[in-house]
Protein backbone atom coordinates (compact mmCIF):
# COMPACT_ATOMS: atom_id res chain seq x y z
CA UNK A 1 0.00 0.00 0.00
CA UNK A 2 3.33 2.19 0.43
CA UNK A 3 2.83 2.89 -3.70
CA UNK A 4 -0.58 5.03 -2.77
CA UNK A 5 1.08 7.56 -0.36
CA UNK A 6 2.31 11.04 -1.17
CA UNK A 7 5.68 11.98 0.68
CA UNK A 8 4.31 13.11 3.35
CA UNK A 9 2.18 10.31 3.81
CA UNK A 10 5.34 7.85 3.21
CA UNK A 11 7.40 9.66 5.66
CA UNK A 12 4.34 9.45 8.56
CA UNK A 13 3.01 5.65 7.39
CA UNK A 14 7.20 4.67 7.53
CA UNK A 15 7.35 6.67 10.64
CA UNK A 16 4.83 4.59 12.48
CA UNK A 17 6.01 1.12 11.56
CA UNK A 18 9.08 1.82 12.76
CA UNK A 19 7.45 2.82 15.97
CA UNK A 20 5.81 -0.19 16.46
CA UNK A 21 9.04 -2.45 15.46
CA UNK A 22 10.40 -4.20 17.96
CA UNK A 23 14.48 -3.85 18.25
CA UNK A 24 16.06 -5.89 15.60
CA UNK A 25 12.75 -6.48 14.18
CA UNK A 26 12.29 -7.03 10.08
CA UNK A 27 10.37 -5.11 7.72
CA UNK A 28 10.02 -6.29 4.47
CA UNK A 29 8.70 -3.83 1.92
CA UNK A 30 7.64 -4.56 -2.01
CA UNK A 31 7.06 -1.19 -4.10
CA UNK A 32 6.66 -0.71 -7.72
CA UNK A 33 9.29 0.95 -9.75
CA UNK A 34 9.75 3.71 -11.61
CA UNK A 35 10.38 1.00 -14.69
CA UNK A 36 6.86 0.21 -14.50
CA UNK A 37 5.09 0.08 -17.74
CA UNK A 38 2.73 2.67 -16.41
CA UNK A 39 5.32 5.06 -14.65
CA UNK A 40 7.16 5.24 -18.17
CA UNK A 41 4.05 5.85 -20.18
CA UNK A 42 4.62 9.28 -22.15
CA UNK A 43 1.04 10.70 -20.67
CA UNK A 44 2.05 9.80 -16.97
CA UNK A 45 2.56 12.98 -15.52
CA UNK A 46 4.66 12.96 -11.61
CA UNK A 47 3.86 15.96 -9.35
CA UNK A 48 7.12 16.42 -7.61
CA UNK A 49 5.69 17.73 -4.63
CA UNK A 50 4.25 14.72 -3.59
CA UNK A 51 5.69 11.96 -5.68
CA UNK A 52 2.52 10.47 -6.96
CA UNK A 53 2.87 10.03 -10.91
CA UNK A 54 -0.64 10.27 -12.68
CA UNK A 55 -1.49 8.07 -15.32
CA UNK A 56 -4.50 6.54 -17.29
CA UNK A 57 -5.42 3.11 -18.30
CA UNK A 58 -8.60 1.50 -19.68
CA UNK A 59 -10.34 5.49 -19.62
CA UNK A 60 -9.66 5.50 -15.56
CA UNK A 61 -6.66 7.93 -13.88
CA UNK A 62 -4.91 6.54 -11.30
CA UNK A 63 -1.95 8.09 -9.13
CA UNK A 64 1.10 6.27 -7.88
CA UNK A 65 4.17 6.70 -6.20
CA UNK A 66 7.03 4.69 -8.58
CA UNK A 67 10.27 4.29 -6.65
CA UNK A 68 13.91 3.73 -7.39
CA UNK A 69 15.84 2.04 -5.36
CA UNK A 70 17.34 5.07 -4.11
CA UNK A 71 14.35 6.62 -3.51
CA UNK A 72 13.01 3.77 -1.35
CA UNK A 73 16.46 3.22 0.49
CA UNK A 74 16.01 7.23 1.68
CA UNK A 75 12.69 6.97 3.01
CA UNK A 76 13.58 3.90 4.93
CA UNK A 77 16.37 5.60 6.36
CA UNK A 78 14.80 8.78 7.03
CA UNK A 79 12.54 6.72 9.13
CA UNK A 80 15.62 5.41 11.28
CA UNK A 81 15.51 1.79 9.48
CA UNK A 82 18.82 -0.26 8.07
CA UNK A 83 18.71 -1.41 4.66
CA UNK A 84 20.14 -5.16 4.94
CA UNK A 85 19.17 -6.16 1.26
CA UNK A 86 17.84 -4.39 -1.81
CA UNK A 87 16.90 -6.01 -5.24
CA UNK A 88 15.11 -4.87 -8.39
CA UNK A 89 12.74 -7.62 -9.98
CA UNK A 90 9.91 -8.14 -12.77
CA UNK A 91 6.64 -9.90 -11.74
CA UNK A 92 4.46 -12.09 -13.60
CA UNK A 93 0.93 -10.07 -12.93
CA UNK A 94 -2.63 -11.96 -12.46
CA UNK A 95 -5.74 -11.14 -13.62
CA UNK A 96 -7.54 -13.04 -10.75
CA UNK A 97 -7.00 -12.50 -6.56
CA UNK A 98 -6.43 -16.47 -6.65
CA UNK A 99 -3.16 -15.51 -8.85
CA UNK A 100 -4.42 -18.30 -11.13
CA UNK A 101 -4.67 -16.37 -14.75
CA UNK A 102 -1.78 -14.57 -16.07
CA UNK A 103 -2.10 -11.32 -17.39
CA UNK A 104 0.07 -10.09 -20.29
CA UNK A 105 1.89 -7.59 -17.86
CA UNK A 106 4.82 -7.77 -16.22
CA UNK A 107 5.86 -5.51 -13.22
CA UNK A 108 8.63 -4.34 -12.17
CA UNK A 109 9.21 -4.52 -8.57
CA UNK A 110 11.38 -3.15 -5.78
CA UNK A 111 12.40 -5.34 -2.68
CA UNK A 112 13.79 -4.19 0.46
CA UNK A 113 14.52 -6.09 3.85
CA UNK A 114 15.32 -3.65 6.66
CA UNK A 115 16.08 -4.04 9.95
CA UNK A 116 15.17 -1.09 13.27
Amino acid sequence: MLHYLPKNGLMSALSELYRILRTGGKMFVVVRSVDCLEACNKTAKLDVLTGLTTYSSEGKSYSRYFHSQESIKHYLSQAGLTIKHIDAYQEQLCVDCHRTQLSNQIDSLIEVLAIK
